[in-house]
């Protein structure tokens, strides 16, 4: 993972200095500030919003961008499958001899199948899958002028999986891209902690650890709305999602969250933090972006 500016700008860059990424509305764009502005629209906002308000805005926007981002990518997918095997109908015809009738069709051929490889590759990452596997047979074989009914075959595959795929596979993509997004939101916490900026650090670090650790549940068949996240690190301890170690630290985790989504930044410390971050990034590895 590259630094912070890999693929999101500085957080007060896109806001204003001083300005929290939870205060400007999702459909507002957000506007470089002079500092003192930024500072005064803070202060405002602070003063104005209850605690409750403030920490149901800081959730809200954070879970739709990475919602949205993820269910963009699901949708894309999806679509481009549709396009493919549509594509595919006239790639898989051939003359009367049973070839492809012109070099053109067959460059199509080859370059359909590069595309349908590379479709089963991101919903199927594990070179073990079966669809990967059908996949690649189909494409690696040496086909000639018979290449369009490797498209055919390879249709096929397609087929299957998108109807897999819309029963519920396709959110193997979703959580990948979620990882990413999450890791974005992670070196921006590093890169506040680096700087000793324990409060912004801490305020990402828990708003990432607690939505992670929520889609772990969700994903594992655990209802996880309206309960309170040490009750939710118990219930993954119990099912054996979480050691007890890591449980330790998820309830730690969870001391930072609560404390610096209600401003209280003398209950937790920069190592507090760092450890935060830290356990993360862990629990996304394992569960969201394998």
């Amino acid at each position: 993972m590259h630094s912070v500016q890999r693929k999101l700008r500085p957080i007060e860059q896109q806001l204003g200095s001083g300005v929290s990424f939870w205060h400007v509305p999702a459909h507002q764009q957000a506007l470089a500030e002079p500092a003192a502005a930024a500072d005064s629209l803070r202060s405002a906002a602070l003063a104005a919003e209850p605690q409750a308000v403030r920490r149901r805005g800081e959730n809200e926007l954070f879970l739709a961008f990475s919602s949205i981002t993820a269910m963009i990518i699901e949708e894309s997918v999806t679509r481009r499958i549709q396009e493919l095997l549509k594509a595919s109908t006239d790639l898989s015809m051939g003359n009367e001899y049973g070839q492809c009738p012109d070099e053109e069709q067959q460059q199509a051929c080859s370059a359909w199948i590069t595309a349908a490889q590379n479709v089963v590759h991101l919903i199927c990452p594990r070179p073990d899958t079966p669809y990967r596997q059908k996949a690649d047979r189909i494409a690696g074989a040496s086909r000639g002028l018979t290449i369009h009914k490797a498209v055919g075959e390879l249709a096929a595959v397609l087929k299957g999986l998108l109807s897999d795929a819309q029963a519920g596979l396709i959110a193997a993509v979703a959580d990948q891209a979620r990882a990413e997004i999450f890791d974005d939101f992670l070196d921006h916490a590093d890169a506040y902690a680096r700087d000793g900026r324990k409060n912004e650090s801490g305020v990402i670090a828990g708003v990432v650890f607690e939505d992670a650790l929520r889609r772990v549940c969700r994903k594992q068949g655990v209802p996880e709305k309206d309960r309170k996240l040490d009750d939710l690190i118990s219930e993954l301890a119990t099912r054996g999602e979480l050691s007890g170690i890591k449980a330790k630290r998820a309830r730690a985790a969870a001391h930072v969250r609560t404390r610096a989504s209600h401003a209280q930044w003398d209950e937790f410390e920069l190592d507090d933090v760092r450890s935060t971050i830290a356990l993360a990034r862990e629990i996304i590895a394992a569960k969201l972006d394998a």
